[in-house]
């Protein structure tokens, strides 16, 4: 049995609990009420499979305080065919946990974490999970987009909520995120009587830097450009790239260095648009990619 983890430093509100085979860590005002769900290190409540998904189907239970989401760690591209859940860090929902909490003292939403976990997997490896309460009311920006555009939705309120993504998206920056896998599936919209609300989902192996570099926002645009452009080739008419622009017009308000931001995602897009095609044609031969 390998040894259990060393832990990132936690925030204060949350407590460590070691298993023989697993480590879990929980918010210390949920402990209660996970105990008694059964979520622990040796511990599964029982759980149904959510209508919400990541690179599968979270799974979900119903609490007094909210309904409850667990996300499985699983590999995404070739390892999945390697490694399937099984992950060599065991580290990395404890990162994540502490990431959602530094964003939330910024001033940035995400959902609330309440556990993650690593336990031991046989024969080598780590499975992981991390825990969290849905934030309701909310629509992931992917979703609502495709309504408004298949419906009649009014050019200004598809405009508004372009900007108001594209502002989100540059707070995070200016905060130091890189976000790993920005897409318009991890981007939340939630709806209040002072306009939409934006919250961030989906962490894992991100980054908070002290300041996040020029180049390092460009590649983490492109990140995004790139799964819309996939997206509408696959038929999810989400996000279609003229309303890229407006996105960007909330991103960056100055028309010159906007223009120059355009021209340079489009640029980068172009030039590795070539490798990420083989990648996919490879993961669809291996059936790991569904075809539009």
């Amino acid at each position: 049995m390998p040894a259990l983890p060393e832990l990132p430093p936690l925030p204060a509100e949350y407590e460590i609990a070691r298993g023989e085979r697993s480590v879990c860590v929980r918010r210390r005002d949920w402990i209660e009420l996970l105990e008694r769900e059964g979520y622990g290190p040796e511990r599964e409540p029982r759980w149904r499979t959510s209508a919400l998904s990541g690179r599968k189907p979270l799974e979900e239970l119903e609490s007094p305080r909210g309904t409850l989401l667990l996300r499985r760690f699983s590999h995404g591209g070739l390892l999945r065919a390697i490694t399937g859940s099984r992950f060599r860090d065991p580290a990395r929902p404890f990162h994540e946990l502490a990431l959602a909490c530094a964003l939330e003292a910024r001033g940035l939403s995400t959902a609330l974490v309440v556990g993650a976990r690593a336990r031991a997997a046989a024969g080598g490896g780590w499975f992981l999970d991390l825990l969290s309460v849905r934030v309701e009311g909310a629509r992931d920006l992917e979703s609502l987009l495709v309504e408004l555009r298949a419906g009649a939705a009014r050019p200004r309120e598809m405009t508004e909520l372009l900007r108001g993504a594209g502002a989100f998206v540059r707070a995070l920056h200016d905060a130091g995120l890189y976000h790993v896998d920005l897409t318009t599936k991890n981007l939340l919209v939630r709806e209040t009587q002072a306009g939409a609300r934006f919250v961030v989902l989906d962490l894992d192996r991100s980054l908070l830097l002290e300041q996040l570099p020029p180049q390092a926002r460009e590649r983490n645009l492109r990140r995004l450009l790139r799964f819309v452009l996939r997206r509408e080739e696959r038929g999810t008419r989400a996000l279609a790239p003229r309303d890229f622009l407006a996105f960007l017009a909330g991103y960056e308000p100055r028309s010159a260095e906007r223009r120059r931001l355009a021209r340079a995602l489009l640029e980068g897009h172009r030039q590795q648009l070539g490798w990420h095609r083989i990648g996919w044609g490879v993961e669809r031969v291996l059936g790991l990619r569904r075809r539009s």
